[in-house]
């Protein structure tokens, strides 16, 4: 099954890895990143710490910045 951001069913470990996975890579898509910041902001509670730690590290290496995310 193919990964849709913003889906409600998409898994929190599916958008974390996501993130890690472009940040390993040292891409860069700014609007990737603000679809799955957007997505993680309103399934927040559903995040394990791992995965929030997982986002905020691809978040820095991408050096992107989404002020609902890390607020």
């Amino acid at each position: 099954m193919p990964l849709v951001i913003g889906d409600e069913n998409t898994k929190s470990q599916q958008v974390a890895d996501t993130a890690k996975a472009f940040a390993t890579l040292r891409l860069h898509d700014s609007h990737l990143f603000t679809i799955l910041a957007e997505h993680a902001v309103r399934q927040l509670r559903k995040f394990k710490p791992q995965e929030i730690s997982d986002m905020l590290w691809a978040f820095a290496v991408n050096n992107f910045w989404h002020e609902d995310l890390f607020l």
